[in-house]
């Protein structure tokens, strides 16, 4: 609010003042449009991109068969009993994590598995996108199941391609931002 930025200011003035220095503040109006616009545009790039994968006719998929793909594509299990898989730079790419409702960690089987990434937190999501496809279409060849949304429509060549406009789009508005996925101030801004 401009109230709490106009009360900084005077603050960061009275401090330069007692120390005998000058400070340059921007004015509150100006400090809280620009405030609102960068909330709006976190809003719109502050998103995750996911892809199910579900047994055909209701089969279940066998929780140690997971883990042993998992760890074949890459993927390193975490504490939570997710999987998560690094990119070049050793931020976490892509994670895969047991669909909403097989959370119970004794379970042997699940009914479904979520492949995800973080959009800002990745460099090149689009790629990082088409990438997590491919393993997800892998997992689905290995253990018969099929990709769906998350409406559980099934999800082919045409949806993933709108993703990944979608995705293009969003990458886009960050960089004209100066807030490029996968950077550092994405990384620090979407913590």
């Amino acid at each position: 609010a401009e109230e709490e930025i106009a009360a900084f200011n005077e603050t960061v003035a009275g401090f330069a003042a007692s120390i005998n220095a000058v400070s340059q503040r921007e004015s509150p109006a100006a400090a809280a449009a620009r405030s609102r616009e960068l909330d709006r545009f976190s809003a719109e790039a502050d998103i995750e991109v996911a892809v199910n994968l579900v047994g055909r006719a209701g089969a279940t998929f066998a929780l140690a068969r997971v883990k042993a793909l998992a760890l074949e594509n890459g993927f390193a299990e975490t504490g939570s009993g997710n999987f998560e898989r690094r990119g070049p730079d050793g931020v976490v790419a892509m994670t895969l994590r047991i669909a909403d409702g097989d959370a119970k960690r004794d379970a042997a089987y699940a009914t479904g598995l979520t492949f995800a990434l973080d959009v800002p937190h990745v460099p090149n999501p689009v790629a990082v996108f088409e990438a997590m496809g491919k393993v997800a279409e892998a997992f689905g060849a290995a253990l018969g199941g099929e990709l769906v949304d998350d409406e559980r429509r099934p999800l082919g060549a045409a949806g993933f391609a709108a993703i990944g406009r979608s995705l293009e789009a969003v990458a886009r508005r960050m960089e004209a931002q100066g807030i490029p996925a996968g950077g550092a101030l994405a990384r620090r801004l979407f913590s």
